[in-house]
């Protein structure tokens, strides 16, 4: 027969009246009404979904159909009790929100309460139950013992204080109903001490307990409750003893459950790690889907991570997360959300903190179910940021030759960190949090050099129109277009920062910045302006870094551009009337370097760029000497002949001093393998720069012992070939020309071992068959009794003057 006919059978009631769709929607609410048990509920059922199909609504109870699929699904759970699933009571909670959303009527709403508060109590939605089940007790079901008992059972599992009491009320009351049996008063008295178990009223629990029949009072029931008063008591070991027969009993279900995982909570607290675990294992091979084995192995990934058995930790909590689907999904009658978010969370912390970022940004990528949206997202966005900056300190701190392995390493986990918050962006595009999100990625972007990328999310950041950090971040978007070259471009970006927030300490570091634009485009006047203007802000304390920084700029851009006047001093086509103007202007250049060097290494003696400013400062005294003894041979007096001597020396003896405070500072770090590449270039240089001074001075014997420090610091480089020169000099000066031949000898010598690859990157710019016409030639003028030319260095390198970010 089918269902419409069957339907028909039911509604027709041997009259010739037609069958609306009314009176079978009221037909199946009767056989729910009934009770009937499962083939009653299956009519009903059969009822409401022909009338589905049909699209039949009640005008006035719009959710009927709904809601008795979902109050027939409730009762077929609830008849099979251990056997029911998750996600029948899940179905359950389906069909009953769906019957709100199309309107009750209010005589089913108490119906309605129970069979959704119950339901979701068993799913371990607790929080969420507590509001439906508060609704039902109003309607207590006194006269149904089934009902009562399924509805106490749910209240209680809820844990909620008030409930709890009301539980024990309701308890109470139903036992003392005098038409009930011994057995189902005891079913009551055993709801009422659970509960006093749970409010911490144990001594009124053992009271009830007292009164009961001694079958029941030792039955598996009683004994689980009493067994969570004394973990809650601390009474591990009576615990033990109680929950143990029901543990190794041979029948299936919860009470056996239950008590495994209680045993594995005893032993935790006993100290036992490896007993708890055992248990815990246990409980999921009772049965892995039930409440109880999630709890277990939740317990078990905690424990495992206690004790440092960190990856059968991660595959713990990997495996629990993925029964997970959503947040609403998830609930446990052991233990709540929050409990797993904190020990999940706190599992995730410790990684990041003992430096495991890969296992921690793993664990973050499956923590979606517990910390649904972003949560997860900005988990992983953080653990990528930390590891980005721990390697970035084991970069900055370990030696050289290590330095440049982690270089790469460095930079690829900002790209990754980078990544991981433009990712969260994306999950934020909608709240508030989206703008900084962006912020964090551009930064790290920007330190992992994807200048691209850390343009676009800068753009993106600025076109959410932030209130907050929008100074700071043009600041940044200007500092990206000059690493990308586009100076014009970033010039424009540090003037609006000026322009728009003229009292933000930004706007002091923008100017500077405008200065490194017009010096890189070789306006080297204006750039000098805007510098000066810096340090000559009353508003601005030299204790500032963009101050120090504009100080310093000064200072290499005068001694830069003397040496561009000595080069072309110097220049075989120069006149000597622009030789003497070049050789003014380099004065006047070297002088106002000298000045701002001192005042630099005065005020910042352990700066970061300080090696650099006493490199510098030794460099500009020397040639502010060579510049003083051009003056010697055109003195027109003795007196200012000795004064122009007395003061040249004077120059060179304090270069000498600080090339040798150079040499303090940067030896250790040498020999610590702790010196860039452009450090320890200054420490090469001011070997070979002291040797020379010494020559200048006349102190040969000095110069010689010098040279030869110098030469043991290019073993690999064509200027251990000036070394030699200057030696065979300094020999020569001495009258001893044995020995001046053979420095001229041993520098043919090294010349013919030195590898091609030397003279490809030489700071002498000078080729091999250079050299070699170059020493033949110094030889035939030293034996001639002339001294060969040594104005063979390049200009000293430079660090980078970037303000920090």
């Amino acid at each position: 027969m089918s269902v419409v006919g069957g339907s028909v059978f039911f509604l027709t009631r041997d009259t010739k009246e037609p069958v609306t769709p009314a009176m079978r929607l009221e037909r199946a609410l009767a056989l729910m009404d009934a009770r009937g048990g499962s083939g009653s509920r299956q009519k009903a059922r059969e009822i409401v979904l022909e009338l589905r199909r049909e699209e039949y609504r009640d005008p006035n109870f719009g959710g009927a159909i709904e809601f008795v699929l979902g109050v027939s699904e409730f009762r077929e759970a609830e008849e099979q009790g251990d056997r029911a699933t998750r996600d029948q009571y899940l179905q359950t909670v389906r069909w009953l929100r769906e019957a709100e959303k199309r309107t009750l009527v209010a005589e089913r709403r108490d119906e309605w309460s129970e069979a959704l508060g119950i339901s979701l109590s068993r799913i371990g939605a607790y929080e969420k139950a507590t509001v439906h089940l508060r609704s039902a007790l109003n309607a207590f079901p006194a006269d149904d013992v089934a009902r009562a008992d399924s509805l106490l059972d749910a209240t209680i599992s809820t844990r909620d204080p008030e409930l709890l009491e009301r539980a024990v009320v309701l308890s109470v009351a139903r036992h003392e109903i005098s038409e009930l049996d011994a057995s189902d008063r005891n079913v009551f008295l055993l709801h009422a001490a659970r509960a006093l178990v749970l409010l911490g009223r144990t001594a009124e629990a053992d009271a009830l307990l007292a009164t009961v029949d001694e079958t029941i009072r030792d039955g598996d029931e009683a004994r689980l409750f009493r067994a969570q008063g004394l973990l809650a008591e601390e009474a591990y070991d009576e615990a033990v003893a109680v929950l143990t027969d029901v543990a190794e009993s041979n029948v299936e279900g919860r009470a056996r459950r239950e008590a495994t995982f209680l045993l594995g909570r005893a032993a935790e607290g006993l100290g036992d790690v490896d007993q708890a675990l055992l248990q815990y294992e246990r409980v999921v091979a009772l049965d892995a889907e039930s409440q109880e084995a999630v709890a277990a192995e939740i317990r078990a990934a905690e424990l495992l991570r206690r004790t440092g058995r960190r990856e059968e930790s991660l595959d713990t909590y990997r495996r629990v997360l993925e029964t997970v689907e959503s947040p609403a999904d998830f609930g446990n009658r052991w233990i709540s959300l929050e409990e797993f978010r904190a020990t999940s969370l706190q599992a995730w912390s410790e990684l990041v903190d003992d430096g495991d970022f890969a296992d921690a940004i793993e664990l973050a990528s499956v923590l979606g179910p517990v910390f649904p949206g972003v949560g997860a997202a900005e988990l992983e966005a953080r653990a990528a940021a930390r590891w980005a900056e721990a390697t970035q300190l084991r970069h900055d701190a370990v030696r050289q030759a290590d330095r440049r392995r982690l270089r790469t390493e460095t930079v690829q986990r900002w790209r990754d960190a980078g990544r991981a918050y433009a990712k969260l962006a994306e999950a934020l595009r909608t709240t508030t949090d989206y703008g900084a999100a962006l912020l964090e990625a551009a930064q790290h972007f920007r330190r992992g050099r994807e200048f691209d990328e850390a343009l676009d999310a800068f753009d993106a950041f600025l076109a959410t129109r932030p209130r907050e950090r929008l100074p700071d971040a043009l600041l940044q978007r200007g500092d990206v277009l000059f690493e990308l070259g586009r100076f014009e471009d970033a010039k424009s970006q540090y003037e609006e920062v000026v322009e728009r927030f003229p009292t933000s300490p930004v706007s002091y570091e923008a100017r500077y910045a405008i200065g490194r634009c017009l010096r890189t485009t070789n306006q080297e006047d204006e750039a000098a302006a805007v510098w000066r203007e810096v340090v000559g802000l009353e508003d601005l304390s030299p204790t500032a870094a963009v101050w120090r920084a504009s100080l310093l700029e000064l200072a290499r851009l005068s001694q830069v551009q003397a040496v561009r006047e000595l080069r072309v001093a110097r220049g075989p086509r120069t006149d000597d009337e622009r030789r003497r103007t070049s050789r003014a202007a380099a004065t006047e250049h070297l002088d106002d370097a000298i000045v701002r060097l001192d005042e630099y290494l005065e005020r910042y003696e352990v700066a970061e760029h300080a090696v650099e400013a006493r490199f510098l400062l030794a460099r500009s005294l020397q040639q502010r000497a060579g510049l003083v003894r051009l003056g010697v041979e055109r003195a027109e007096t003795q007196n200012v002949r000795e004064e122009l001597v007395r003061r040249s020396s004077e120059l060179l003896e304090r270069c000498i001093r600080e090339y040798r405070e150079l040499q303090q500072t940067l030896l250790p770090l040498e020999a610590d393998d702790r010196l860039d590449e452009v450090r320890l270039e200054y420490l090469r240089r001011s070997y070979i720069e002291v040797a020379q001074a010494f020559y200048d001075l006349g102190r040969f014997d000095e110069s010689i012992v010098a040279y030869g420090a110098a030469a043991n610091r290019f073993p690999e480089d064509a200027r251990i070939l000036v070394c030699y020169v200057q030696m065979a000099n300094a020999y020569r000066r001495l009258d001893r020309d044995v020995e001046a031949r053979s420095m001229l000898q041993q520098a043919q010598l090294i010349l013919g071992r030195l590898p091609d690859t030397v003279f490809e990157t030489s700071a002498t710019s000078m080729s091999r068959e250079d050299w070699s016409r170059w020493l033949d030639w110094a030889g035939r003028r030293q034996a001639s009794g002339d001294e060969p030319a040594t104005s063979l260095l390049a200009p000293p390198p430079r660090t980078s003057a970037t303000m920090p970010s």
